[in-house]
């Protein structure tokens, strides 16, 4: 329905998937004067990033078929989120052998934050979410969260840029496609 509709390639833009994030450089990033404003409109080394199903999906050989005629437009992202969905049992069985086998405990990292620092990144459903905390004396002393959101509805971020090569016959038309995006983006 969506290649009938010509709707395919709907939202394509330029903006890159979100890099691996170093602990070192995220707690840089949390600790410094602009922590408010990077949570609230990230970027990363200047640029912003999209952090998304279809960002971590880019290279699946399906997604990669379709990113030739499409970039990152709206078929794309849906299949990117169809392959996640369907892994989803792979993930979940290794997942639960590597518990059985211990698998995660006491390993170090290579880079270590400062005493009382935790920073864990995730990669949810609707993209990377990072945590926080900051410990003095065995209390909370800040709790920091950046959403995937934060980095996906930018304001010059890949839905910005993506609703700006919309076009529509009339609102209705505009307020559908603008739907179908934000959904394929950011569920």
């Amino acid at each position: 329905h969506i290649t009938q509709q010509g709707l395919a390639g709907l939202g394509r833009s330029e903006v890159q998937p979100l890099p691996e994030l170093g602990p070192l450089e995220l707690n840089q990033r949390f600790i410094s004067p602009e922590a408010a404003g990077f949570i609230a409109r990230p970027t990363w080394q200047g640029d912003v990033a999209e952090t998304s199903p279809f960002s971590r999906q880019a290279r699946h050989p399906l997604v990669q078929s379709l990113i030739g005629g499409y970039g990152n437009g709206l078929l794309p992202r849906l299949i990117a989120r169809l392959v996640e969905l369907a892994m989803i049992p792979e993930w979940l069985t290794t997942g639960v052998r590597g518990l059985a086998q211990g698998a995660g405990e006491g390993q170090a990292t290579e880079t270590q934050l400062p005493a009382g620092i935790g920073i864990a990144q995730v990669e949810a459903s609707r993209g990377r979410l990072v945590h926080r905390v900051d410990l003095e004396r065995g209390r909370v002393n800040r709790y920091q969260i950046l959403a995937p959101t934060e980095w996906n509805f930018h304001p010059k971020g890949v839905l910005t840029a993506g609703l700006a090569g919309l076009y529509a016959k009339d609102a209705d038309e505009f307020h559908w496609q603008t739907r179908l995006l934000i959904n394929a983006i950011d569920p």
